[in-house]
């Protein structure tokens, strides 16, 4: 399973497949997609239970063989055993052709090994070609020669589609990554703001818990982003180049090998032409294997990016009816954890105002029982009350915004330190030093996580999350299936090219055993 594992979760990264001309046909196709985008209660606990015995409608029957060959129907988890392996068994007829393959040629080798054994001491001589033989001869090199060039072109459209491929997936990639590190710079952003304002309000009230454990609690949401990020860029980029080198080798090896065979074949005068025969047929064998097999895990990994890019696009209907497998490539704040952390964030900003407006209560009680009728402004609270203290941004009549505090307050500073002495000094300046520094410390605070508060809401909702994916699903889909689509059809082309051109050189060697003579 590791191997397909990394195959499936690398082509999950890419995040979309083709999905024309399913094998399964059309209407497995809307069967599936219809299920995955009906992930209700009763899907999350067949899947947990593992209880197939009923059936939920639209359901994709895909077989799983680690469950007796049952139908899989837990839905899209890259996590679930039984989902890998009911996606890799959705390749059985590329799986089916290579083991055909392997035992029509053991057959023909076990024919070609009995023949020899009869003929111990075989040796090949020139006999004098007649017209029907000629005629043959010709028929059979040019068939030989247009399937070598059809492989070749096979070989080319396996080329063009892994370089597709690769940059597409890459794409898809980056885009993720930077997401998650736009999310993770953001939450330490909001970390270090709430470090600060902590530092400059500690000196006036110690009892900051609210704030600490909310800092906490977005600090390690924060290092468990970036810890997932790094983990999946690593296992990305290695999947991606193993699966870029895997084809781009294969497919190169390939052509070498047809190219080489086609000037041999062409050119009948080089030495030793004819006992390249065998050796080309042996390689076509192995080739036709290779080829099958990899059209059924081709097709298999089409299952698993159609099944992503069909999440991703419910993803965006629906956020918050969400499957653990998205997590995996993009990994959001625990919407619990976050939304909490919002609310008390809310809360201390709520707070804080609460106590500078008191604190202004306080000096417009004293200024008024020494006869000052001048008004200081209370500070505008644009939060409601508990339990959600949610953002209005209403402000009460004669309250001045947070911003202008500093600008409202400064005419009343008085610069003793005594609130005796500024409360009967004559003038202006009614409010002390230590309570003004109080009041500004406080209305900082409140404006600092006000601002924040946008950052804080978009972390809570996930909205990096749905500008990436979206950003994936209006841009990307599209491209990595069609690159996928052609790799599928290339290497479908490819495996029943070279399993022609193995009937062709293996009926080539058969006619020339029946031609030969034996000599003594």
């Amino acid at each position: 399973m590791g191997i397909v594992a990394q195959l499936g979760l690398g082509l999950v990264i890419v995040l979309c497949a083709f999905f024309p001309r399913s094998l399964q046909g059309h209407d497995a196709l809307h069967s599936r997609r219809a299920f995955l985008l009906d992930r209700g209660a009763e899907a999350k606990y067949l899947r947990h239970t593992r209880n197939f015995s009923d059936s939920l409608p639209g359901e994709t029957r895909r077989v799983d063989p680690l469950d007796g060959l049952k139908h899989y129907r837990g839905g899209f988890d890259i996590e679930n055993k039984h989902y890998w392996a009911s996606v890799l068994f959705s390749g059985i007829y590329g799986y089916a052709l290579a083991v055909a393959s392997v035992l029509l040629g053991l057959v023909f080798l076990a024919l070609l090994f009995v023949r020899s054994m009869k003929r111990r001491d075989l040796k090949f001589q020139k006999i004098a070609p007649s017209a029907s033989n000629s005629h043959h001869s010709i028929a059979s090199s040019a068939a030989l020669i247009l399937l070598t060039l059809l492989a070749l072109v096979f070989c080319c459209l396996l080329l063009v589609g892994n370089k597709r491929l690769h940059e597409d997936a890459n794409v898809v990639k980056d885009v993720l990554i930077e997401a998650a590190n736009n999310a993770t710079a953001t939450i330490y952003n909001v970390t270090t703001e709430m470090t600060d304002i902590t530092t400059k309000l500690e000196p006036f009230d110690g009892n900051l818990t609210t704030l600490f454990s909310s800092k906490a609690r977005l600090y390690f949401e924060a290092v468990q982003i970036q810890q997932k990020v790094q983990d999946n860029k690593k296992l990305i980029e290695r999947t991606l180049k193993e699966i870029y080198i895997t084809i781009l080798v294969t497919s190169s090896v390939i052509m070498l090998f047809l190219i080489v065979g086609l000037v041999i074949l062409i050119e009948k005068t080089l030495p030793f032409w004819w006992w390249f025969f065998p050796l080309i047929t042996v390689a076509l064998w192995l080739l036709t294997v290779f080829s099958w097999i990899a059209f059924g895990l081709s097709y298999a990994a089409h299952n698993v990016v159609d099944d992503s890019c069909t999440a991703l696009e419910e993803y965006q209907q629906n956020p918050y009816n969400n499957t653990n497998a998205l997590g995996l490539l993009l990994p959001c704040v625990d919407s619990k954890n976050g939304n909490d952390s919002v609310l008390k964030i809310r809360e201390g900003m709520y707070r804080v105002i609460a106590q500078a407006n008191r604190n202004i209560s306080k000096l417009r009680t004293t200024m008024d029982g020494i006869g000052d009728n001048r008004v200081i402004p209370h500070i505008c609270n644009p939060f409601s009350g508990p339990p959600h203290y949610k953002l209005t941004g209403q402000c009460l009549e004669g309250t001045v915004a947070i911003g202008n505090v500093p600008q409202v307050l400064q005419p009343f500073r008085c610069s003793a330190k005594d609130e005796h002495e500024c409360a009967t000094a004559e003038g202006v300046q009614h409010i002390p030093d230590p309570i003004y520094r109080t009041i500004l410390a406080y209305s900082a605070a409140a404006q600092t996580l006000i601002d924040a508060t946008p950052s804080l809401e978009s972390l809570a909702n996930c909205s990096f999350v749905v500008r990436a994916f979206s950003v994936i699903v209006d841009g990307k889909c599209r491209p990595v299936r069609s690159s996928i689509h052609l790799l599928w059809a290339a290497y479908a082309g490819l495996a029943t090219t070279a399993f022609l051109l193995l009937i062709l050189y293996a009926i080539r060697i058969y006619s020339k055993l029946k031609q030969s003579k034996i000599q003594g």
